[in-house]
């Protein structure tokens, strides 16, 4: 068996550079980071196809690529900044499928309360 020994790998562009231990250690498989303010809309991504609005504190972000299996976590952070008179809700997942997942953000007065939130962030590791 032959070793290779590198620090770091990039693609045939020289771009997109992940050292060893970062690879290792895991990659983000998928993440969005949307403004979920009004008219949603993503900010930036990676393996996402698509940002829905489900209605108000509702989004659905489709993979790219799917999943193999719904065995993923999925990590949700919402900003602090006001919107629609609330601080900053608590961000949920709703459904989650091999080629989706969808989020809920309740308000922080109201559990039962959906409210759009600025800055939503959804990151998922397989």
């Amino acid at each position: 068996m032959s070793t290779l020994k590198v620090n770091a790998l990039q693609d045939a562009n020289g771009a997109n550079e992940s050292t060893i231990a970062e690879i290792e250690q895991g990659r983000a498989k998928a993440f969005c980071y949307y403004d979920g303010s009004g008219t949603y809309s993503i900010l930036n991504s990676f393996n996402v196809s698509s940002l829905g609005d489900l209605g108000q504190g509702t989004a659905r972000v489709t993979w790219t690529t799917a999943f193999s299996d719904v065995n993923y976590t999925t990590h949700l952070t919402g900003s602090r900044e006001p919107y629609q008179n609330g601080t900053h809700g608590v961000l949920y997942v709703d459904a989650q499928s091999t080629t989706h997942v969808d989020t809920r953000n309740c308000a922080d007065t109201s559990s039962g309360t959906r409210a759009d939130v600025h800055q939503c962030s959804v990151l998922c590791f397989h």
